[in-house]
């Protein structure tokens, strides 16, 4: 009963938008998320040719290049980790109406989201706090977002699943003609930062006006980052992507929303 997995998918619009957009076999579309693989697939699973990258990129598939396959970003660890964060979180679930735990491959969250606003952003700054102390030694990161708190093994993020993801796009389909990244949370700044020191990297190897192959992560990026930008909430909530190949060839990460 402490375990949980609660939120909307997709409304019908959202998926015709991207039918669209994977309907253009120059597009690479991969939707990110901190949802499971189970329930991105549910909800997702109609738009043929979509990628899909679960629990921020922990597993992902590009049917545009590995078929039906799911890859998975890390071999197996010790599970023990998740029996003592469980404990705690329940703690804190049974004093937060409104809270739940889902529990993911990679990763346990406590989800806060319909709890009193003000006591539950106080619980979930104790929880971490809490987190912190008791996964100390394991290869295990505590992370905040909005409405959520999650435990989650260290370097499984939206950036290292876009830099995999675009790594094994540009070798089967070579270098897309440009990269756009959407997305709101906390979380896509790993992806914005990625996506930023691929297009650094590329233009300090290739020069400034050389490179055909341009990364553009402007949109949904948070205030943080270090260039001029202009933001933007994309349908999906937290984020998203979109990819394009030659003629004109795009490729677009996308994180989505609350997750």
């Amino acid at each position: 009963d402490d375990l949980a997995s609660k939120g909307s998918g997709p409304d019908q619009g959202i998926l015709d938008c991207l039918e669209t957009l994977c309907g253009d076999q120059r597009n690479t579309v991969v939707v990110l998320s901190g949802r499971g693989q189970e329930q991105m697939v549910e909800w997702f699973g109609s738009v043929k040719g979509l990628g899909l990258a679960a629990e921020h990129g922990f597993c992902y598939n590009v049917p545009s290049i590995s078929g039906k396959s799911w890859y998975q970003m890390a071999n197996a660890v010790d599970p023990s980790w998740k029996e003592r964060a469980f404990e705690v979180m329940k703690l804190y679930v049974r004093r937060t109406q409104g809270s739940f735990i889902e529990n993911k491959g990679s990763a346990l969250v406590f989800q806060y989201r319909d709890a009193d606003p003000v006591f539950g952003q106080q619980q979930a700054n104790e929880l971490s706090y809490a987190l912190g102390d008791v996964l100390f030694g394991y290869p295990v990161e505590v992370v905040s977002g909005k409405g959520y708190v999650e435990a989650k093994l260290r370097g499984i993020n939206k950036g290292t699943a876009v830099t995999r993801i675009l790594s094994r796009v540009t070798a089967a389909r070579g270098a897309p003609d440009f990269v756009m990244s959407i997305g709101d949370d906390r979380s896509d700044e790993y992806m914005f930062e990625a996506l930023t020191e691929t297009h650094e990297n590329a233009y300090s190897d290739d020069g400034d006006s050389t490179n055909e192959s341009r990364t553009e992560s402007s949109l949904g990026r948070l205030p943080s980052m270090r260039r001029p930008h202009s933001r933007s909430r994309g349908s999906f909530g937290r984020s998203s992507g979109l990819m394009g190949h030659r003629g004109s060839r795009g490729m677009g990460m996308m994180g989505r929303g609350g997750d």
